[in-house]
């Protein structure tokens, strides 16, 4: 695995150069939708049925990552409000509430992003992925890096709702089980990325 200490420090901007890799086209209408997304902590972006469709999902999901990203670097739980549902926004507050506890922050890297469908479901919408993470926990205060790294490979479901009229991530779930890089978080915590608590897949016995 190559070194990212560079480029994952807290003191620079993250998420500069990664590839992306998606099966959906985007357009100027998807692209204008996440950076609404995007400053819809500073003006409140209400979201109408009628206008969302496929590719404001997308952007949304797109969206729901770039925070949780700044997030968890930060530890500022708060970010997360206007792009998660209220389950789920409590459950990335535990999590950051770990990182915090322990003295860390986790800056993470979004390398590859895949749609595979986007489908319509009761009064939501579903958005199937395939991802790949890399993730770095660093000391607050120093920003040194504490234990392993990690690459990680997930199928995930994004599932969209609507809460007081604005369309937000509801929650999300694995489509099969993660492939997770470090066996074991720092500090003998529990294992925990941005997707929730996860575990390593078990190895077959020989």
């Amino acid at each position: 695995m190559t070194d990212n200490s560079k480029s994952w420090g807290p003191w620079e901007s993250h998420r500069t150069n990664h590839t992306k890799e998606r099966c959906w086209h985007r357009n100027w209408t998807s692209s204008a939708v996440l950076l609404a997304f995007l400053f819809v902590g500073c003006n409140k972006v209400e979201v109408t049925e009628k206008s969302f469709g496929e590719n404001e999902a997308i952007a949304l999901v797109e969206a729901y990552n770039q925070t949780t990203i700044e997030a968890f670097r930060t530890g500022d739980a708060r970010l997360v409000e206007p792009v998660a549902g209220p389950d789920e926004a409590t459950k990335l507050t535990g999590l950051i509430g770990v990182k915090l506890d322990m003295g860390t922050t986790l800056d993470s890297r979004l390398e590859t992003f895949t749609v595979s469908s986007v489908e319509a479901v009761d009064a939501g919408f579903v958005v199937n992925t395939q991802e790949r993470w890399s993730y770095a926990d660093r000391k607050i205060g120093s920003g040194e890096q504490v234990g392993e790294g990690s690459v990680d490979t997930y199928a995930m479901a994004y599932t969209l709702k609507q809460f007081d009229g604005i369309w937000k991530v509801d929650h999300i779930e694995f489509l099969a089980p993660p492939n997770v890089g470090r066996e074991v978080a720092p500090l003998q915590a529990p294992l925990s990325v941005m997707h929730g608590q996860v575990k390593p897949v078990e190895k077959e016995a020989e």
